[in-house]
Protein backbone atom coordinates (compact mmCIF):
# COMPACT_ATOMS: atom_id res chain seq x y z
CA UNK A 1 0.00 0.00 0.00
CA UNK A 2 2.88 2.36 0.75
CA UNK A 3 4.21 1.81 -2.77
CA UNK A 4 0.77 2.52 -4.26
CA UNK A 5 0.43 5.72 -2.21
CA UNK A 6 3.91 6.95 -3.12
CA UNK A 7 4.97 5.26 -6.37
CA UNK A 8 7.97 7.54 -6.82
CA UNK A 9 9.43 7.13 -3.33
CA UNK A 10 12.91 5.52 -2.98
CA UNK A 11 12.92 1.83 -2.03
CA UNK A 12 14.99 2.34 1.12
CA UNK A 13 12.47 4.91 2.41
CA UNK A 14 9.55 2.57 1.75
CA UNK A 15 11.41 -0.32 3.39
CA UNK A 16 12.19 1.76 6.49
CA UNK A 17 8.55 2.84 6.71
CA UNK A 18 7.36 -0.76 6.48
CA UNK A 19 9.87 -1.89 9.08
CA UNK A 20 8.78 0.87 11.49
CA UNK A 21 5.13 -0.06 11.13
CA UNK A 22 5.92 -3.75 11.69
CA UNK A 23 7.84 -2.96 14.91
CA UNK A 24 5.00 -0.74 16.14
CA UNK A 25 2.52 -3.57 15.55
CA UNK A 26 4.68 -6.07 17.48
CA UNK A 27 4.99 -3.66 20.43
CA UNK A 28 1.23 -3.04 20.48
CA UNK A 29 0.45 -6.76 20.38
CA UNK A 30 2.88 -7.48 23.21
CA UNK A 31 1.39 -4.69 25.36
CA UNK A 32 -2.16 -5.92 24.66
CA UNK A 33 -1.23 -9.49 25.60
CA UNK A 34 0.46 -8.31 28.80
CA UNK A 35 -2.74 -6.53 29.82
CA UNK A 36 -4.85 -9.57 29.00
CA UNK A 37 -6.86 -7.68 26.39
CA UNK A 38 -6.92 -10.71 24.09
CA UNK A 39 -9.03 -12.65 26.61
CA UNK A 40 -11.82 -10.07 26.93
CA UNK A 41 -15.13 -11.32 25.41
CA UNK A 42 -15.56 -8.25 23.23
CA UNK A 43 -12.02 -8.52 21.92
CA UNK A 44 -12.39 -12.25 21.23
CA UNK A 45 -15.58 -11.58 19.25
CA UNK A 46 -13.89 -8.83 17.28
CA UNK A 47 -10.87 -11.03 16.55
CA UNK A 48 -13.18 -13.81 15.37
CA UNK A 49 -15.01 -11.38 13.09
CA UNK A 50 -11.79 -9.96 11.67
CA UNK A 51 -10.41 -13.47 11.17
CA UNK A 52 -13.48 -14.40 9.13
CA UNK A 53 -13.06 -11.21 7.07
CA UNK A 54 -9.39 -12.01 6.50
CA UNK A 55 -10.16 -15.57 5.44
CA UNK A 56 -12.68 -14.28 2.90
CA UNK A 57 -10.20 -11.64 1.71
CA UNK A 58 -7.43 -14.22 1.29
CA UNK A 59 -9.81 -16.56 -0.53
CA UNK A 60 -10.81 -13.81 -2.94
CA UNK A 61 -7.15 -12.88 -3.42
CA UNK A 62 -6.35 -16.46 -4.42
CA UNK A 63 -9.31 -17.24 -6.68
CA UNK A 64 -10.19 -13.81 -8.08
CA UNK A 65 -7.51 -11.13 -7.67
CA UNK A 66 -4.69 -13.45 -8.71
CA UNK A 67 -6.40 -13.92 -12.08
CA UNK A 68 -6.70 -10.19 -12.82
CA UNK A 69 -4.11 -9.25 -15.42
CA UNK A 70 -3.47 -5.94 -17.18
CA UNK A 71 -1.91 -4.98 -20.48
CA UNK A 72 -1.00 -1.67 -22.09
CA UNK A 73 -3.50 -2.07 -24.92
CA UNK A 74 -6.35 -2.24 -22.40
CA UNK A 75 -5.12 0.93 -20.72
CA UNK A 76 -4.88 2.77 -24.03
CA UNK A 77 -8.35 1.65 -25.14
CA UNK A 78 -9.93 2.63 -21.82
CA UNK A 79 -8.20 6.00 -22.02
CA UNK A 80 -9.48 6.64 -25.57
CA UNK A 81 -13.03 5.47 -24.91
CA UNK A 82 -13.64 7.55 -21.76
CA UNK A 83 -12.90 11.15 -22.77
CA UNK A 84 -15.43 12.39 -20.21
CA UNK A 85 -13.16 11.06 -17.44
CA UNK A 86 -9.75 11.96 -18.79
CA UNK A 87 -10.40 15.01 -20.93
CA UNK A 88 -9.68 18.57 -19.95
CA UNK A 89 -12.46 21.18 -19.65
CA UNK A 90 -15.09 20.82 -22.37
CA UNK A 91 -14.83 23.21 -25.30
CA UNK A 92 -17.65 25.17 -26.94
CA UNK A 93 -18.11 26.82 -30.31
CA UNK A 94 -19.96 30.16 -30.26
CA UNK A 95 -20.85 32.59 -33.02
CA UNK A 96 -20.79 35.93 -31.23
CA UNK A 97 -22.01 39.40 -32.11
CA UNK A 98 -21.70 42.57 -30.05
CA UNK A 99 -24.49 45.17 -30.16
CA UNK A 100 -24.30 48.65 -28.70
CA UNK A 101 -27.74 49.03 -27.09
CA UNK A 102 -29.88 46.62 -25.10
CA UNK A 103 -33.07 47.03 -27.14
CA UNK A 104 -31.34 46.07 -30.40
CA UNK A 105 -29.58 43.17 -28.65
CA UNK A 106 -32.91 41.90 -27.33
CA UNK A 107 -34.42 42.11 -30.79
CA UNK A 108 -31.45 40.25 -32.30
CA UNK A 109 -31.75 37.53 -29.66
CA UNK A 110 -35.44 37.04 -30.41
CA UNK A 111 -34.77 36.80 -34.16
CA UNK A 112 -32.09 34.18 -33.64
CA UNK A 113 -34.36 32.16 -31.39
CA UNK A 114 -37.02 32.30 -34.11
CA UNK A 115 -34.55 30.71 -36.55
CA UNK A 116 -33.11 33.72 -38.40
CA UNK A 117 -29.64 33.43 -39.94
CA UNK A 118 -27.07 35.03 -37.65
CA UNK A 119 -25.21 36.75 -40.53
CA UNK A 120 -28.48 38.31 -41.68
CA UNK A 121 -29.25 39.49 -38.15
CA UNK A 122 -25.71 40.83 -37.82
CA UNK A 123 -26.12 42.93 -40.96
CA UNK A 124 -29.59 44.16 -39.95
CA UNK A 125 -28.45 45.31 -36.52
CA UNK A 126 -25.03 46.60 -37.52
CA UNK A 127 -23.52 44.34 -34.88
CA UNK A 128 -19.78 44.17 -34.40
CA UNK A 129 -18.11 41.06 -35.78
CA UNK A 130 -16.24 39.06 -33.13
CA UNK A 131 -14.40 37.09 -35.79
CA UNK A 132 -14.83 33.55 -37.06
CA UNK A 133 -16.16 31.09 -34.46
CA UNK A 134 -13.43 29.07 -32.78
CA UNK A 135 -13.38 26.34 -30.16
CA UNK A 136 -12.63 27.63 -26.67
CA UNK A 137 -12.59 25.99 -23.22
CA UNK A 138 -15.93 26.60 -21.56
CA UNK A 139 -14.10 27.51 -18.35
CA UNK A 140 -12.65 30.73 -19.88
CA UNK A 141 -16.08 32.34 -20.19
CA UNK A 142 -17.77 34.47 -17.55
CA UNK A 143 -20.31 32.94 -15.14
CA UNK A 144 -23.12 34.74 -17.02
CA UNK A 145 -22.15 33.07 -20.30
CA UNK A 146 -21.67 29.64 -18.69
CA UNK A 147 -25.06 29.93 -17.01
CA UNK A 148 -26.75 30.54 -20.36
CA UNK A 149 -24.79 27.73 -22.01
CA UNK A 150 -26.07 25.32 -19.36
CA UNK A 151 -29.64 25.99 -20.48
CA UNK A 152 -29.07 25.92 -24.25
CA UNK A 153 -29.17 23.12 -26.77
CA UNK A 154 -26.89 23.09 -29.80
CA UNK A 155 -28.24 25.68 -32.24
CA UNK A 156 -29.84 27.79 -29.52
CA UNK A 157 -29.34 31.52 -29.02
CA UNK A 158 -28.55 33.42 -25.86
CA UNK A 159 -30.28 36.32 -24.19
CA UNK A 160 -28.35 39.62 -24.29
CA UNK A 161 -25.40 39.67 -21.90
CA UNK A 162 -23.98 42.99 -20.72
CA UNK A 163 -20.27 43.51 -21.46
CA UNK A 164 -18.10 46.64 -21.30
CA UNK A 165 -18.54 47.40 -25.02
CA UNK A 166 -22.32 46.89 -25.08
CA UNK A 167 -24.31 43.66 -25.20
CA UNK A 168 -23.28 40.25 -26.46
CA UNK A 169 -25.60 37.77 -28.15
CA UNK A 170 -24.32 34.40 -29.32
CA UNK A 171 -25.48 31.32 -31.12
CA UNK A 172 -24.40 28.02 -29.56
CA UNK A 173 -22.84 25.95 -32.36
CA UNK A 174 -21.32 22.99 -30.54
CA UNK A 175 -19.67 21.37 -27.53
CA UNK A 176 -16.93 18.72 -27.37
CA UNK A 177 -14.78 17.15 -24.66
CA UNK A 178 -11.47 18.83 -23.97
CA UNK A 179 -8.14 17.39 -25.07
CA UNK A 180 -7.30 14.08 -23.43
CA UNK A 181 -4.71 14.27 -20.67
CA UNK A 182 -1.61 12.09 -21.30
CA UNK A 183 -2.22 8.46 -20.39
CA UNK A 184 0.71 8.60 -17.95
CA UNK A 185 -1.24 11.09 -15.81
CA UNK A 186 -4.30 8.82 -15.75
CA UNK A 187 -2.64 5.41 -15.33
CA UNK A 188 -3.46 4.85 -11.66
CA UNK A 189 -7.11 5.82 -12.15
CA UNK A 190 -7.38 3.57 -15.22
CA UNK A 191 -5.82 0.69 -13.29
CA UNK A 192 -8.36 1.10 -10.48
CA UNK A 193 -11.32 1.27 -12.87
CA UNK A 194 -10.25 -1.78 -14.90
CA UNK A 195 -9.48 -3.67 -11.68
CA UNK A 196 -12.97 -3.02 -10.30
CA UNK A 197 -14.56 -4.05 -13.58
CA UNK A 198 -12.56 -7.28 -13.86
CA UNK A 199 -12.97 -8.07 -10.18
CA UNK A 200 -16.75 -7.82 -10.48
CA UNK A 201 -16.81 -9.98 -13.60
CA UNK A 202 -14.53 -12.68 -12.17
CA UNK A 203 -16.32 -12.68 -8.82
CA UNK A 204 -19.71 -13.14 -10.51
CA UNK A 205 -18.24 -15.93 -12.62
CA UNK A 206 -16.74 -17.65 -9.60
CA UNK A 207 -19.92 -17.35 -7.54
CA UNK A 208 -21.92 -18.84 -10.41
CA UNK A 209 -19.55 -21.81 -10.51
CA UNK A 210 -19.81 -22.23 -6.75
CA UNK A 211 -23.60 -22.27 -6.95
CA UNK A 212 -23.52 -24.85 -9.74
CA UNK A 213 -21.05 -27.16 -8.00
CA UNK A 214 -22.02 -26.69 -4.35
CA UNK A 215 -24.88 -27.58 -2.10
CA UNK A 216 -26.15 -24.53 -0.23
CA UNK A 217 -27.34 -25.21 3.33
CA UNK A 218 -29.30 -22.51 5.18
CA UNK A 219 -28.87 -22.26 8.96
CA UNK A 220 -31.95 -20.15 9.58
CA UNK A 221 -31.25 -19.40 13.26
CA UNK A 222 -27.78 -18.06 12.43
CA UNK A 223 -29.14 -16.07 9.51
CA UNK A 224 -31.79 -14.47 11.72
CA UNK A 225 -29.21 -13.62 14.39
CA UNK A 226 -26.92 -12.15 11.73
CA UNK A 227 -29.57 -9.79 10.35
CA UNK A 228 -30.68 -8.92 13.87
CA UNK A 229 -27.13 -7.82 14.66
CA UNK A 230 -26.37 -10.75 16.96
CA UNK A 231 -23.26 -12.89 17.10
Amino acid sequence: RSVMDAPGAPFDSLYALGETKAVEMIVLRAAAAAEGLDTLPGVEALVSEKLAEKLIENYLQEVVVANILFNRDEFAEYHRSHPEQFGGPSEVLLDVMVIGDEASAQQASERLKAGADIDFVRRQTGAGDAGAPKWSPESVFSPAIRQQLAGLEIGGASDPIAIPSGFMVFKFLGRKPGELRPIEECEMTIREMIFQQKFGELLDEHLSLLKERSEIVHFNERIERYFAGGA
